[in-house]
């Protein structure tokens, strides 16, 4: 195996070790949750959707890489650094913020806090705007463009139909609205 393609899968090795931390962290807060708040997930098939393109996404990716898979070099491949450590750092204040409240599935809590600090200040959903930069981003970086477009059309469908489903769950708290009614959903100032 030649020295780019080792880098390749120690970036995507990488970002698999992530996910798969995340998933234990989310089976400590799911359990934190259904014993202190008798939460009920909201959709289950929301929650098999998502695991689902995400796997695909990674076998994409991998597939793709293997095929014709090249790191891209120069001034797109810092940018795309950027914007992944920039995800990477979303992703972790949002986890931090959330604490025992962050999980991938949506879970139905009553009753049901409101994050205000951080970067909920300025958007609803920082974690959600951190998938979609990396969703598109690592395979930019490792070349795989199929990956990136179709997989980052294919999210921003799934996460409409997401977000949809969590701000009903969130709107369960009055004040929510009245929290949040100024605050765009994703991008500060644009959506």
């Amino acid at each position: 195996m030649s020295n780019e393609k080792q880098y390749i899968f120690g970036i995507i090795l990488f970002y698999l070790i992530q996910r798969l931390s995340e998933l234990v962290l989310n089976k400590t807060n799911e359990r934190f949750l259904i014993e202190n708040f008798d939460a009920i997930e909201i959709d289950p098939d929301d929650s098999f959707r998502m695991r689902a393109f995400h796997s695909l996404w990674f076998i994409a990716l991998i597939g793709e890489s293997l095929w014709h898979g090249k790191l891209i070099n120069g001034e797109l491949a810092t940018f795309a650094f950027i914007i992944l450590i920039i995800a990477m750092l979303i992703r972790f204040h949002t986890i931090s913020l959330l604490r025992e409240l962050w999980t991938i599935k949506i879970y139905g809590l009553s009753p049901r806090p409101i994050i205000k600090e951080g970067l909920y200040k300025i958007i609803r959903h920082p974690n959600y705007l951190a998938v979609i930069l990396e969703l598109l981003f690592i395979p930019i970086l490792l070349g795989c463009y199929f990956t990136a477009l179709f997989f980052s059309l294919g999210n921003l469908w799934i996460l409409s139909k997401r977000i949809k489903l969590e701000e009903s769950e969130l709107e369960t708290n009055p004040d929510y609205n009245q929290e949040m009614k100024n605050k765009k959903k994703l991008i500060p100032f644009i959506y």
